[in-house]
């Protein structure tokens, strides 16, 4: 019995240490000063706070006078729309004159992620590419959302117009 009463002792003293230094170990360890660390969280952004990111960038950029950002990609303009609550970016660019096709626009959806096209009622291709902003994206995540943008509209006006 009192081998039973050694051992139970052992145990509590080893999770009594256990929880003693797991206590204090966060005093003792090192600062996250990681990039990520670092990192902005954003929930809303203005247009003015996006086009000074994208000029970091490198990006060819405006700002207009409802404050949505106009961008020109290899030619061709498009923008990036801010709705008044700041808590979402898209992408949008359309054409009226192109020999886009409805099968065109199909094929682009079904083979593409992260963004949209579609044949308004005049028959004008579109290409959208949104970013949700709520419950916070990182600058990167934002900068990347740009980079996904740049890729995606000579790639969509080579299959669809």
């Amino acid at each position: 019995m009192s081998k039973l009463i050694a051992i139970r002792s052992l145990i509590l003293l080893s999770l009594s240490f256990t929880s003693v230094h797991t206590l204090i170990q966060p005093a003792f360890a090192a600062p996250n000063t990681s990039q990520e660390s670092k990192q902005i969280v954003y929930n809303t952004i203005t247009g003015k706070d996006l086009l000074a990111m994208m000029k970091k960038e490198g990006y060819a950029a405006t700002l207009d006078e409802d404050g949505d950002i106009l961008w020109k990609i290899e030619g061709l303009s498009s923008v990036i729309y801010i709705p008044k609550d700041q808590a979402s970016l898209q992408f949008a660019i359309y054409f009226s004159d192109s020999e886009a096709t409805l099968e065109k626009v199909n094929l682009w959806n079904k083979g593409s992620r992260y963004s949209r096209s579609y044949m308004d009622e005049e028959g004008n291709p579109h290409l959208e590419l949104d970013l949700d902003l709520v419950g916070g994206v990182s600058q990167k995540r934002i900068i990347d959302f740009l980079l996904t943008c740049k890729v995606s509209l000579p790639a969509w006006a080579k299959a669809v117009l």
